[in-house]
């Protein structure tokens, strides 16, 4: 991706903030978020002038992948009680109906 847009050289493998939310499909809030993550690459910002950042795309792809391989966060402990508790009312209900 060494392509260029138009006569201002600015390289297609930079991506501005709400380029980056459309791709990976998130919101700026998440963007904003993710850019406070402790594994966020520190070369993945460029700041062009005081209102225009940018993102280095191939170091956003290599962020993509240490967040693939983190562990999703556990669901919180109210949420899976009302599913076991749900769970439990499903087999009693199959055990009444099958006798």
């Amino acid at each position: 991706m060494n392509s260029t847009h138009g006569s201002t050289g600015i390289s297609a493998a930079l991506w501005s903030e709400e380029t980056w939310a459309a791709e990976w499909n998130c919101s700026a809030r998440k963007v904003h978020q993710l850019r406070k993550h402790p594994q966020f690459p520190v070369d993945a910002t460029v700041v062009l002038g005081p209102r225009a950042v940018r993102f280095r795309v191939e170091r956003l792809a290599h962020f993509a992948a240490i967040l693939a391989q983190e562990t999703p966060p556990s669901e919180p402990r109210q949420l899976l009680a009302g599913k076991a508790a749900k769970a439990q009312r499903v087999a009693r209900a199959d055990e009444q109906t099958s006798s």
